[in-house]
């Protein structure tokens, strides 16, 4: 086997074996990682808010369904 061929057969072996670790992602890019009976999500509505003289006041809608990717860092990142 000459060098160039050892090379390119090294650099296939290496894709290959790359698509073998991670994550699970769907098509939009989202890890999804599996929840177990014992942990279910919870519903967090906010407290009454106001912008520009309008009041806002959030309430829990238990039909409300909707699919997305969003992010919370938490008190300890503000």
């Amino acid at each position: 086997m000459t060098v160039r061929l050892r090379i390119i057969l090294a650099a296939i072996a290496c894709i290959a074996a790359s698509g073998c670790a991670g994550t699970k992602e769907s098509s939009s890019g989202a890890r999804h990682s599996v929840t177990t009976s014992n942990e279910r999500g919870y519903y967090k509505v906010g407290q009454p808010y106001e912008i520009d003289g309008v009041i806002y006041t959030p309430a829990e809608d238990w039909n409300y369904d909707e699919t997305g990717i969003a992010s919370w860092y938490g008190p300890d990142f503000h």
